[in-house]
């Protein structure tokens, strides 16, 4: 144990004099911030529950960093209590036993801390683990960690001079942390929030292949008497479909502080374990909270979140920060943005992607944004509004060009000297909608990676939707399915799961290029909009452009038309002849049937007659 006293006599004599920005257009305002304060720290936005600053010549996973949790309220707690509560986890690179926060000692003015040396590799490191006083009598948990191996790259002192340079401007106030982007946010846990006003915090092991997950839905007004009915309802609610034959509920707590707790043997891991209960805010309203643990090797780090995220909703942050993100989306757009009549339109290209595992079996369908004054946008990835033409020229200059169209042609010469032509045809013209317009069906978007293709195990599969309905509501769904290990080349087990969150039904409105969404919860979403031309005065269309990201059609029946092929290659077309996907093997072609939950295909003409051309449909 050493005190990081004996390096820095009180954190204020570690402070070093301001330098200029290092670099212009830094990505966000809190990293200019930093960057100003130290010139050669930057920070990354927030990633599970913390912002971290780093020196800029390492990237965000170096063994020099200063890591900062949002500034929390104190509730009468003293600085060991909040030490202890905020760090309770804390562990060193490879290993599972939490660091003692004991023995914690003052660090400078409002500052306590646990230091601690440990070898790592080659790496020498020394970590604080620590909690500020801030200014407005709140409490800021922070970790700082420095490889004091290597004093040449950036070891030592200048380490640690600039991460406390920065945690004391933090602390005084004089460098201002942005607000989550989540409600509840817990260290080291991935934070996500659901349309109909749940936080969902997630921790999964290196490989992805187990998760532990816990639930905070958004308050309401639950009576005394019918609070255990409310947990119970909610409790079997987050039994995912996996988990067959739950065990049997067992009432655990106290009689005015009811939980349950059941085992899952039905689950993957066959020792799963799942809890519930409530918490009470300020105002008297309650919060149903719940926890999915894999096995009891998980519980010491579920039992953490689940004890942070109490403290979080009992204060009432949780909500103020929920409330608060609600407002800011309300904010009508600013002025300066496009309007529709400077837009021209959008014709559609397309081109072969990454799909699941690395095959190439994906195939992305893209317009460009032409505007009537002649120039081009790259991607129509945002609505009018918030599209100011000479403000994006500056910051995003290569996103842009001009275009000329001759006969059936259209020419895009780019700001970087690229182009690109793209030839017009009957139904490849995208066009606004019109007010009021009525949607209905579900359309998807899917997405992939990994390295299956190249001799690896890995593989991610990755779906967005929207269902929209002819009365003017909306829910949308997202999943992401993995695979690990199995592939060939791969050594060990193959293991599979995924994740998925859904929202309950929210209201939509089409206004030309603009898709205004409103969530069950009172967010309002906008979105680039756009439809094909020769569908926009029908119910039923094949696909919809939302924020420049192309979504199918979902239909029960499956599209059937072939067509044939390029040289070598398959290709899957929809309905009205648009390709869906590229494939260069019959077997990656049952690969994305089955993944884009279609069935295999029931042939495959690989001949090689008439020029080699290749057919295939996924038939149902």
């Amino acid at each position: 144990m050493v005190r990081l006293r004996s390096l820095c006599a009180g954190l204020a004599l570690c402070l070093i004099a301001s330098r200029a920005p290092a670099r212009d257009d830094p990505p966000t305002a809190f990293s200019q911030k930093v960057t100003a304060a130290v010139a050669d720290w930057e920070a990354e936005d927030w990633r599970r529950g913390l912002l971290k600053l780093h020196p800029s010549k390492f990237t965000w996973q170096s063994d020099y960093y200063l890591e900062v949790a949002p500034e929390e309220p104190a509730l009468g707690r003293t600085m060991q209590n909040a030490l202890e509560s905020a760090w309770a986890n804390a562990a060193t690179d490879g290993d599972d036993v939490p660091v003692s926060m004991a023995g914690a000692k003052p660090m400078g003015q409002d500052v306590i801390a646990k230091t601690l040396r440990w070898d790592y590799a080659f790496d020498k490191n020394l970590s604080v683990w620590g909690v500020a006083k801030t200014a407005r009598g709140g409490y800021l948990p922070f970790h700082i960690n420095c490889d004091t191996a290597h004093p040449d790259q950036y070891g030592g002192d200048r380490c640690l001079r600039g991460a406390t340079t920065l945690l004391v401007l933090i602390q005084r106030g004089q460098i201002v942390m942005p607000e989550p982007p989540e409600p509840l946010t817990v260290p080291g846990w991935e934070s996500q929030y659901l349309a109909d006003g749940t936080s969902v915090l997630t921790l999964r092991q290196v490989m992805g292949t187990r998760q532990a997950t816990v639930y905070a839905t958004a308050p309401s007004a639950l009576s005394a008497t019918g609070l255990r009915d409310s947990i119970t309802r909610f409790a079997d609610a987050l039994i995912d479909e996996d988990d067959k034959a739950p065990g049997p509920l067992k009432w655990v707590g106290t009689a005015t502080n009811p939980w349950i707790r059941r085992s899952l043997p039905g689950s993957v891991d066959k020792t799963a374990v799942q809890m519930a209960g409530s918490v009470n805010l300020p105002d008297g309203r309650t919060v149903l909270v719940g926890v999915r643990c894999p096995n009891e090797q998980w519980l010491k780090d579920c039992a953490y979140a689940v004890d942070r995220t109490l403290q979080a909703v009992r204060s009432g942050q949780v909500e103020h920060r929920r409330q608060a993100a609600i407002a800011a989306t309300q904010i009508p757009p600013p002025a300066g943005g496009l309007q529709d009549g400077q837009i021209a339109g959008l014709y559609t290209t397309g081109g072969n992607t990454m799909g699941a595992g690395g095959f190439m079996t994906g195939y992305s369908i893209d317009s460009p944004l032409f505007l009537r004054d002649g120039t081009a946008k790259r991607a129509f990835d945002r609505p009018p509004a918030l599209i100011d033409p000479a403000a994006s020229r500056r910051a995003e200059p290569r996103a842009w060009g001009r275009w000329t169209r001759s006969g059936n042609q259209i020419i895009v010469t780019w700001s970087d000297g690229d182009t690109d032509t793209i030839k017009v045809t009957p139904t490849n013209a995208m066009t606004a909608g019109r007010r009021g317009m009525k949607l209905s069906g579900k359309y998807r978007h899917v997405s992939g990676s990994g390295n299956i293709a190249f001799g690896g195990g890995n593989s991610v599969l990755s779906e967005s939707s929207y269902s929209f309905f002819p009365d003017g509501t909306f829910s949308s769904d997202r999943s992401t399915s993995f695979m690990a290990g199995g592939g060939p080349g791969a050594e060990g087990a193959s293991a599979m799961g995924g994740s998925r969150g859904a929202g309950t039904r929210g209201h939509y409105e089409v206004d030309g290029y603009t898709l205004k969404l409103t969530y069950p919860d009172g967010r309002v979403t906008r979105m680039s909009f756009a439809v094909y031309a020769h569908e926009r005065d029908q119910l039923n269309r094949e696909g919809l452009m939302l924020n420049g990201t192309y979504y199918f059609k979902d239909s029960d029946r499956e599209p059937r038309t072939r067509s044939p092929g390029v040289l070598g290659i398959h290709r899957l077309l929809s309905r009205g002849g648009r390709p869906l996907s590229f494939f260069t093997t019959a077997g990656q072609v049952s690969d994305y049937c089955g993944a884009s939950r279609r069935s295999a295909p029931s042939a495959v003409d690989a001949r090689q007659a008439g020029g080699a051309r290749f057919r295939v449909a996924c038939l149902s």
